[in-house]
């Protein structure tokens, strides 16, 4: 049983570790497209770029405690 719940805990962190480095590409080019581009600086993609700022800080956090989390709760069962 704890077989499964291993392989599980595996694939649940893939998932996550995917998720997330699509996540970190995506946040990145966009700041990257945003702070080289001279005529993107408006309004609009300051606003764009904080959202892509803040989203990148919430990802660096969550996800790793998440997967730390699921670690240590699937050693316990």
């Amino acid at each position: 049983m704890s077989h499964t719940s291993s392989s599980c805990s595996s694939c649940t962190f893939c998932l996550f570790l995917g998720i997330s480095l699509a996540n970190l590409l995506g946040n990145g080019l966009n700041i990257s497209t945003i702070a080289c581009g001279h005529h993107l600086h408006t309004p609009m993609f300051f606003f764009l770029l904080n959202l892509a700022l803040s989203d990148l800080g919430s990802i660096c956090t969550t996800v790793p405690k998440d997967c730390v989390n699921e670690e240590l709760c699937s050693q316990w069962l």
